[in-house]
């Protein structure tokens, strides 16, 4: 008999309720562009699995709050993967270990993972965040600091480059004066 190692993806699958919670933000980012209505019932289809109505209904109001401050604070460079992908971004890794080290009050942790997703200007991320993780302690989830973690997960995706010749546009923060 052999013995054959798993694949190093293998340790790295999202447990069902972290799966639950990054669906809900890969759903947010797809439901913009088209029927928002059926997207954001799947969302609570989805949530209601896991917790009580109430607490679902809480959960999802927190995360569009983070999702908002989220878009600002990252001005639309968060990667998300396919609904449904077992394993997380490095974007939604961190994003989980954001949630995770709010509800433990891990703030090195949560700092950590600002820094990650490239967010120097975190304190509204860090208040909803933490809204957010006291709403899932209340439906029964919950999150280590620092538990998502791995190189598949860890794993940035370069920004997609342009085609050669095409027009380019360079937005330019600031005003001028």
């Amino acid at each position: 008999m052999s013995v054959h190692p798993l694949p190093q993806v293998a340790g790295l699958l999202l447990p069902p309720d972290a799966l639950a919670v990054v669906d809900a933000f890969r759903r947010f980012d797809r439901f913009r562009g088209d029927d928002e209505s059926r997207r954001r019932e799947a969302v609570s289809r989805r949530m209601r699995g896991l917790m009580p109505g109430d607490a679902a209904d809480a959960v999802i109001a927190e995360a569009l709050l983070v999702d908002g401050e989220i878009r600002l604070r990252s001005k639309g460079r968060f990667v998300f993967f396919n609904e449904g992908a077992p394993t997380a971004s490095a974007d939604e890794a961190a994003l989980l270990n954001l949630i995770g080290a709010m509800q433990s009050a891990d703030y090195t942790a949560a700092a950590e993972a600002a820094i990650q997703l490239e967010i120097l200007q975190a304190r509204a991320l860090f208040s909803l965040a933490f809204r957010l993780g006291r709403r899932l302690l209340e439906g029964g989830v919950r999150f280590r600091p620092r538990s998502f973690r791995g190189t598949a997960v860890t794993a940035r995706v370069p920004e997609p480059r342009p085609p050669r010749g095409a027009p380019s546009l360079n937005l330019v923060e600031g005003c001028g004066g």
